[in-house]
């Protein structure tokens, strides 16, 4: 895992279903270092074992605290948020 990203809590249950299935799902993330946010379609796992080829993402609780355990994130594609308009 190279690169590190960040998604806030309500995001994961909100797909909660998508993502333990395994499924790729549309959503925002925070780059780690610089919390640029980026829309993507990705797959996230709660086990980072379960996505060798995942990079880490980290959870913010309701609070704002990051989680003890990074899960991971294998980004598809990167893209415009579907509420920008053209």
């Amino acid at each position: 895992m190279t690169r590190e990203w960040e998604t806030q809590v309500e995001i994961v249950y909100e797909q909660e279903k998508e993502i333990e299935a395994g499924e790729m799902i549309e959503t925002y993330v925070f780059d780690h270092e610089t919390y640029e946010k980026v829309y993507v379609k990705a797959i996230i796992s709660k086990e980072p074992a379960r996505l060798h080829d995942g990079e880490r993402l980290w959870i913010r609780d309701f609070k704002g605290k990051l989680q003890p355990e990074p899960w991971a994130i294998k980004i598809i594609e990167t893209q415009e948020p579907p509420w920008v308009a053209e």
